[in-house]
């Protein structure tokens, strides 16, 4: 972000390589949000030019465009860098999930879940967790899924969009569109199909595989 020197609004936008002399010490940068008066922006858009070098016509410049034609651009300032990260790769896109899986996780050990290891345990946005359960390294829930009070979700399980009664004890499960009853016991190494439900104090035992129509 270049300010102007006259009165330290945003006077341009540009990458990095198109700095020069002192810019080069500017720490502040662009997050890619744009708030833009309507009347003002069809007029910026079509006076953009395409970059000399990659070809490519970027909404950051109008910035410039609007700065040099005597609108006031202001830029608003977030301390919080996490917030507004840029997702240009995959790599960008894992950290950026890393960040969000920390704040959810945190988020549950707050309202008393818990983590064996927080690090290695991912919860969707959408997943809803009763108190005390305990979630174990490599547990993967996504979707919908629903886990009722004190149940242990044991390491190796991926759920998803999966209902868990309370009081259950899960091991090494797979399952989608599932529904497991009140105190069952499922595997070690259980798989259920879409459709399949493990009835209430059942103890499945090892490789048990279940679909719509039952074991």
């Amino acid at each position: 972000v270049v300010r102007s020197d006259k009165d330290g609004t945003v006077a341009r936008v540009v990458p990095s390589r198109d700095l020069v002399g002192r810019e080069h010490t500017i720490e502040e940068c662009a997050t890619g949000i744009w708030c833009v008066r309507r009347s003002l922006l069809a007029p910026a858009l079509r006076r953009l030019e395409p970059d000399p070098e990659t070809g490519e016509i970027t909404l950051a410049g109008i910035a410039e465009v609007l700065a040099a034609t005597g609108n006031r651009v202001e830029a608003h300032v977030d301390g919080r860098a996490r917030e507004v990260v840029g997702v240009n790769d995959r790599r960008d896109l894992a950290a950026a999930e890393r960040a969000l899986r920390e704040r959810i996780n945190s988020s549950w050990l707050g309202r008393g879940v818990t983590m064996v290891d927080p690090f290695q345990t991912y919860v969707d946005a959408t997943v809803s967790l009763a108190p005390d359960v305990t979630l174990f390294p490599g547990v993967i829930l996504q979707g919908t899924t629903v886990v009722g009070e004190g149940t242990e979700i044991g390491p190796g399980c991926h759920l998803i969009d999966t209902r868990v009664g309370p009081g259950c004890r899960l091991e090494h499960v797979t399952a989608e569109l599932a529904t497991v009853g009140d105190d069952a016991r499922v595997g070690p190494y259980a798989v259920l199909a879409p459709g399949a439900e493990v009835a209430a104090a059942t103890v499945t035992g090892a490789f048990y595989t279940a679909g719509a129509d039952g074991p």
